[in-house]
């Protein structure tokens, strides 16, 4: 706080006002699910979004691809064999 040339003290705060508190949110980069295919924009965020574009869709790994047919193979495996004595 400043002062007068007398030494009082100078009530200049409530001139300025005070911006509104951001809303608590979690959020990677305006994005709330960012790894999907689709992804989900955060809701705060959204109206701040509009000069960036939407990231490109996300791809399986080839190792992602690799688990899922290894499991399909096992599983397809284990029904076979059940059904056939």
């Amino acid at each position: 706080m400043r002062r007068d040339p007398t030494g009082e003290l100078l009530d200049d705060e409530d001139d300025t006002p005070h911006p509104s508190p951001a809303r608590p949110h979690h959020c990677h980069r305006g994005w709330q699910q960012y790894d999907v295919d689709n992804p989900v924009p955060c809701p705060v965020c959204k109206p701040n979004l509009a000069h960036r574009p939407l990231p490109e869709p996300r791809h399986p790994r080839q190792d992602e691809i690799n688990r899922r047919g290894i499991a399909l193979c096992r599983a397809a495996l284990r029904t076979r064999t059940r059904s056939h004595p």
